[in-house]
This record gives structure tokens, C-alpha cells and sequence, in this order.
């Protein structure tokens, strides 16, 4: 049974440099997409300095085990390096002791528009 870590062993996801300070100090959390999943939830977001609307991903990291924090990092690796139309774009990520968050453009998920919310 992997190892699960709990807030103060937590290992950080992101890179020390790229972390940064904490999403709701630069975006305006505005209404919940979806229902939360296991690791998380979906909310659209207003960007502060630009007033540009994105999705921001907010993942749990406490009590989950090493490789759900690797599969985090592959997550934002993958969508770093992937351009493609049908494929929301990564925009950037934020990281606490307890969640990291996934800035996304905003795009029609599902048949859910969230331009309309």
C-alpha cells in the first residue's frame, strides 16, 4: 500500500520557482462547474488584472498517495506541452500546502457553456 501524505508532509507538485501566490489573490472565483470529483472540483474563474475569463482546477493533495501527486505533475506537463484545438489550453498553475490549482482556458466542456454562467 503506497504512503499517503497528510498537510505537513505533503511534497509539492510544482516546481519551487513556479509556485507562486495563492489563485484567489489573482482570479475572482465566480460559480462551480460540475459536481467535485475524487480529487477535486472545476470553478469558472475571472482573472483580476485582465478580466479574462478561465477554468481553475482545484486538487486536493492531502491524504493522496506519491503516484497521485506524479500523475499531478504529468497532468501539468502534458497540458503544457500540448497545442491542439480540441484540447483546453493550459494557461498556468498555483500550488498550497493543501491544493493545487490548474488554470485553464475556457472552452465548451461537455455541452456546458460557461461563457453562459
Amino acid at each position: 500500500m503506497e504512503r499517503r501524505f497528510t498537510t505537513t508532509q505533503l511534497a509539492w507538485v510544482l516546481p519551487e520557482g513556479e509556485r507562486k501566490q495563492h489563485v484567489w489573490a489573482v482570479y475572482t472565483k465566480k460559480a462551480s462547474i460540475g459536481v467535485p470529483g475524487a480529487f477535486g472540483a472545476a470553478y469558472k474563474a475571472t482573472k483580476k488584472s485582465t478580466g479574462e475569463t478561465f477554468v481553475v482546477k482545484v486538487i486536493r493533495k492531502r491524504n493522496r498517495c506519491r503516484s497521485d501527486l506524479e500523475s499531478f505533475q504529468r497532468e501539468i506537463h502534458t497540458l503544457k506541452s500540448t497545442d491542439h484545438p480540441n484540447v483546453v489550453k493550459y494557461y498556468e498553475a498555483f500550488e498550497t500546502s493543501d491544493e493545487l490549482f490548474i488554470g485553464k482556458r475556457v472552452a465548451l466542456l461537455f455541452s456546458y457553456d460557461l461563457t453562459a454562467q
